[in-house]
């Protein structure tokens, strides 16, 4: 006998007993018998995000809107004011003819969709989230996404040869090419800055933003911590450490320091395993390298290099493919590297351009170091790229300039919309559709400074 009554209860009896069935509701309806198959599954009724939200998007924000009218806009781009001669003459004579140099140019307003789908069934069942709601919201967020990168870096001359791309020509496409500081993978510092304005001051603007990676504006600001000085108050009290810099005094005024969140490329690493994405994904191609006979824009570091390209499309992109290692010497450190990308005999679907991605020397992660427009879509067609270190792997690049609606806008034909499709399954499909492009009417009014080093 125990206290339990006539009955002996063994161990084995006390497994039977209704239990939770150690958290079962995590392995699955399979694992959820006994107690666990009473139990509801909590779900939190507040979706959280680990992505981006609006007040990541700061150029979109801030960047002048003026209204589009046609699917072509024409504009002036005012490169000077007249020769720099002297206006003095004699009495009754006519001064010098010194017309400003203008020149028209013509930009193509540019589509820029996704596409987002919830079942008929999705849209009954009682759940946390609002379906279409949630899909709309996170559907614009990732449009938005894709033109704040656009606005920096988009490239209309990614696209087979003779061809125009789909993207709008970005900030950095559209500045001055003279306007390049390279810092050779040297810290952003404030000279740089000074330097940047004394540029644009001298082609008559007014420096007033600085958009940069965020790895970029963290360590210039960290440059400024050993001249930290605080006075002690004799009360007891908190103390604020750490500077964070958010406008620099420049030789040309204030100017503002944005660090923003989508300006990543060149510093994430590729992940050489990645899957092909798209339905129609490009066919990979075949990368050969070796050394070149070109002068290169600064001598490579000597050890071994790795190449890696991606195909991309309208349709998606294809896997990475990963060169054979091409090794530097001191005696060849001033030559190029030669990469030659074949399309696949048995090419399905073509490429429009191609992402290249470097290692360090000696190093194994892969940066990207430029995108270029395929030579043809023809199978066999091959497509030449020559390495003149010109960009360095795992550095950023940053642009200063006369961000005022005088200098560049981003002209719309109408304010991003929501588009519903025909039903032809018990699915909703809709699209959200900006049209538009970027326009820099003083290209000279803006400072690219690239090869900017982000390792402490």
């Amino acid at each position: 006998m125990n206290g339990f009554g006539n009955r002996d209860i063994s161990v084995q009896d006390l497994y039977k007993a209704l239990t939770t069935n150690n958290f079962a509701q995590m392995q699955g309806p399979a694992a959820q018998t006994g107690g666990a198959a009473f139990i509801p599954e909590s779900l939190e009724n507040t979706l959280r995000t680990l992505t981006y939200t609006e007040n990541n998007l700061k150029l979109w924000k801030q960047l002048p809107k003026v209204k589009a009218y046609s699917t072509v806009e024409e504009h002036n781009v005012i490169n000077n004011y007249g020769e720099d001669i002297s206006a003095f003459q004699r009495e009754g004579i006519a001064g010098i003819n010194t017309t400003g140099d203008y020149q028209r140019q013509a930009a193509k307003v540019k589509c820029i969709n996704t596409t987002r789908e919830v079942t008929h069934l999705m849209e009954l069942v009682k759940t946390t989230e609002n379906p279409m709601a949630l899909e709309t919201q996170s559907g614009m967020r990732y449009l938005l996404g894709q033109t704040e990168k656009a606005l920096f870096y988009g490239d209309s001359a990614l696209a087979p040869k003779g061809q125009e791309g789909l993207e709008w020509d970005g900030i950095f496409k559209q500045a001055e090419a003279a306007n390049t500081i390279d810092l050779k993978g040297k810290h952003l510092s404030d000279v740089e800055l000074n330097k940047a304005s004394e540029i644009i001051l001298n082609n008559y603007g007014t420096p007033t933003k600085l958009y940069a990676p965020i790895p970029v504006t963290s360590i210039f600001s960290e440059q400024y911590y050993p001249e930290q000085r605080m006075m002690m108050n004799v009360q007891a009290g908190t103390v604020t450490a750490g500077t964070m810099v958010t406008q620099f005094n420049s030789v040309g005024g204030t100017v503002g320091i944005e660090p923003d969140v989508f300006m990543r490329r060149g510093l994430e690493r590729l992940d050489p395993t990645a899957p092909a994405y798209g339905t129609q994904a490009p066919t990979p191609p075949t990368v050969a390298v070796a050394r070149g006979d070109v002068d290169s824009a600064e001598e490579f570091d000597n050890g071994s290099y790795k190449y890696a390209v991606v195909a991309y499309s309208s349709f998606g992109k294809s896997v990475a493919v990963v060169s054979d290692a091409v090794a530097v010497t001191a005696e060849d450190n001033t030559q190029s590297v030669k990469l030659t990308i074949k399309n696949a005999a048995a090419q399905l679907f073509p490429a429009d351009y191609f992402a290249i991605y470097r290692t360090e020397a000696n190093g194994d992660n892969f940066y990207e170091i430029a995108r270029i427009g395929v030579e043809s879509i023809n199978t066999g067609a091959e497509t030449v790229f020559e390495d003149k270190n010109e960009v360095l792997p795992n550095t950023g690049v940053a642009i200063v300039g006369d961000f005022r609606e005088e200098a560049i806008a981003f002209k719309q034909l109408s304010d991003m919309f929501k588009l519903d499709y025909a039903i032809t399954a018990p699915v909703k499909r809709f699209g959200i559709f900006l049209y538009g492009m970027s326009v820099v009417y003083m290209p000279k009014r803006f400072v690219t400074i690239k090869n900017i080093k982000v390792k402490r």
